[in-house]
Formats: C-alpha cells, sequence, structure tokens
C-alpha cells in the first residue's frame, strides 16, 4: 500500500452531471497526476497520446495532464508545441491546421495524438477520467471551447490557470476543478498572504502547482500551510517524493507510473 505523508487532506469531488459526458460517482484528489498522460506501454514520455493515457487508465492513475496547443485553424489538439512534433519538416508549415494535423497525428511517432474531439470520445469510453488542462495559448479560450461545445463534460477537466485574473472567467463557465499553476508568476509564488486570501475565496480552487524549486522550499512549506494541496512538478523518483513530502507537499505530477 502506497506510503502517503502523515497529515494528508482528501477532498471529495463529485462527478454527479448527468449525461454520457460525467460519471455518477465520487472521487478523491489524487496523490500523482500523470503528466503529459504519463508512459506509453513502450516507455515513451511526454508523449500526450492515446497510448500514455490508455497505460495510465489501466494501471489505475485517472488524473490525467494533457497539453493543449492550436493549429493555424483555431482548433484545440494534444501536442505540447509544434516545433518538436509536428514541425515545418514533417508538415511544410510553422503550424499545422486542423487537416494537416488530421492526416499525421495517428502515424507519425507510433502512437496516437489526440484532437479535442477525439479525446472526447475517448472519455465516453473511460468514466473515472479527469483531464488536467495545460493549454499553451488561449487558455480562456479552451474553457469556452469546452463549456460551449460539450457542455456535459465540463466536471471531466480540471482546469490549471496560469494567473488568478483567470479564475472568474472559467467558474463562471460552468467549471468547478481549478488549480492554480504558480510557475508563471514569478512575482506572487511565494506570497503567502496574497495565495491565502486567493484560497479563502476561491472554492473551486482545488489545488497549487509548483515547480520542483529547492531553493524556495521553506516558501513552498508555508503555502502547504493554507490548506490548499500542493503539487510539485514533475517528479519521478521516491527520494524527491520523500524530499517534497517533508515540506508538506500533498502530491506530484510524474511521468511514470508509481509503486503502489
Amino acid at each position: 500500500m502506497r506510503v502517503i505523508k502523515t497529515l494528508i487532506l482528501f477532498i471529495s469531488l463529485s462527478l454527479l452531471l448527468s449525461g454520457c459526458g460525467a460519471p455518477d460517482v465520487e472521487i478523491s484528489l489524487p496523490e500523482y497526476i500523470m503528466h503529459a498522460g504519463g508512459e506509453t506501454p513502450n516507455g515513451r514520455r511526454e508523449s500526450n497520446s492515446i497510448e500514455a493515457l490508455n497505460n495510465s487508465y489501466e494501471n489505475g492513475e485517472y488524473w490525467l495532464e494533457l497539453d493543449f496547443s492550436l493549429t493555424s485553424d483555431s482548433k484545440f489538439v494534444c501536442v505540447h508545441d509544434f516545433y518538436a512534433y509536428y514541425s515545418k519538416d514533417l508538415t511544410g508549415v510553422d503550424v499545422p491546421d486542423l487537416e494537416v494535423f488530421e492526416k499525421l497525428r495517428k502515424s507519425t511517432y507510433g502512437f496516437e495524438s489526440p484532437t479535442l474531439d477525439s479525446l472526447i470520445l475517448w472519455l465516453d469510453t473511460h468514466p473515472m477520467a479527469v483531464i488536467v488542462t495545460d493549454v499553451k495559448e488561449n487558455n480562456l479560450d479552451f474553457a469556452r471551447t469546452v463549456a460551449e461545445n460539450y457542455p456535459d463534460y465540463i466536471k471531466r477537466f480540471a482546469i490549471q490557470i496560469y494567473g488568478r485574473d483567470e479564475y472568474k472567467t472559467v467558474t463562471a463557465l460552468g467549471f468547478d476543478k481549478v488549480i492554480y499553476t504558480l510557475y508563471k508568476q514569478p512575482a506572487e509564488r511565494y506570497d503567502v498572504k496574497l495565495i491565502r486570501k486567493f484560497a479563502k475565496k476561491s472554492k473551486n480552487l482545488i489545488a497549487l502547482t509548483y515547480a520542483a524549486d529547492v531553493e524556495n522550499s521553506d516558501s513552498i512549506a508555508e503555502i502547504a500551510k493554507i490548506g490548499v494541496p500542493v503539487y510539485i512538478h514533475t517528479i519521478n523518483s521516491a527520494e524527491e517524493q520523500s524530499f517534497w513530502r517533508e515540506f508538506g507537499a500533498y502530491g506530484f505530477y510524474t511521468d511514470c507510473i508509481q509503486a503502489k
């Protein structure tokens, strides 16, 4: 059985929305969130692929972080960036449109890169899955796209925000699981008073996410005392996990399936 820190905060999140998008079950905020979907069966990391999602899900990991980028015709697809994967050498353009992406996404790298549409279909057959979003541009447009086109799936997403100003918009759209990831906020990320004030008035804020900044571990420990679960990214070793648990970390974004 997995060893978890002595004082652990369980948050029960109810997925009760009717329709095919949301299962009628209760789940708890997990210790691990699978970074970029986790590993593929053959050990490929950071793929954001269907194969990685399937592998994580089959191993009992249901909270799955995915990167989303925009095609040239403003469609969201699951890829960290086009330069690393669907580059100009492959597509002939700096950023492909959805048609070009569709032609390449299942056969180019030995795995299948989802579009937002195909991800929704995957969610239909994986009722426990929750997608933690990492939107590389137009984060609020992504939230609006899901809310407008897939309203029955809102509860299947935990939206990461990159600034406090985004919270009001995503919650007004109906998202009830919001994670504040602070790597883009160097001026406020360790401001305990400010983060406490924000957390106190933000009932749908379920977690804070920090990079593994060892130099500021004491500051992260102070943030953890606020009572909102703190995740550290991206952590793949037991030694690193033990280190951060000493500073109050609730859980970790990780690339690989952890021993249970």
